[in-house]
């Protein structure tokens, strides 16, 4: 057989049965009649090379533990990537809790910006064994139990996308309840006296003006 026909022949073969000529398939062993390659780097899907395997995963911290309401609340948002491999471009979505307000978000690079109840970020690449952080500051409303959840996905195929999600539980309480005495007052007889008054105020803050005054 002539080197051209040999080559025709071989080009045209069909190893993995998938439809696709292997001289045209970007995985010539596992069939991938679409060819699918997000990452563009040759390799299809299917067979993506162990070594090129991106791992995202998703955490979620709050800033105090226990929120109080009408005060800062600071949610820390991590992004991991686990893999062998950097990726390529990174994205971030969370969905705000009910009966909060709304108050910031910044992150460790690429962009963000609220977009009604969910806050979606533009994280750009990130290398394997990498983080990058989102920072979200809300003030809760009322009272009881506030509930939001994260996700983060890629432009590669994920190994593992189980844990590309994380939800976290905070609990709202109250002002704290302080005492302090305040401007004395007199008896018609005898010395002059104090008295207390108790009012609900974030931690570190005056009593109110409108709690002093004299009996």
């Amino acid at each position: 057989m002539d080197p051209e026909s040999l080559f025709a022949t071989g080009a045209s073969l069909d190893s993995d049965g998938d439809g696709v000529a292997n001289a045209d398939d970007n995985c010539i062993v596992t069939a991938s009649p679409g060819q699918a390659d997000l990452n563009g780097n040759g390799f299809g899907d299917a067979c993506e090379p162990a070594s090129a395997a991106t791992d995202l995963s998703a955490t979620t911290s709050a800033s105090p533990s226990t929120a109080q309401v009408g005060s800062n609340l600071t949610l820390t948002l991590t992004v991991t990537n686990g893999g062998t491999s950097p990726e390529g471009q990174v994205f971030l979505s969370q969905v705000l809790p009910d009966g909060v307000t709304f108050v910031s978000v910044t992150s460790s690079q690429g962009s963000c910006q609220r977009n009604g109840s969910a806050v979606g970020c533009d994280l750009g690449a990130l290398g394997a064994s990498a983080s990058l952080t989102v920072t979200v500051v809300l003030q809760p409303l009322r009272i009881g139990s506030i509930t939001t959840s994260v996700e983060a996905t890629g432009s590669l195929v994920d190994i593992n996308d189980a844990n590309n999600t994380a939800d976290l539980s905070i609990t709202v309480i109250p002002w704290v309840l302080r005492s302090k005495r305040v401007h004395p007052w007199r008896a018609t007889v005898g010395p002059p006296r104090w008295t207390s008054v108790q009012v609900r105020c974030p931690p570190g803050a005056p009593i109110p003006p409108s709690q002093r005054g004299h009996r």
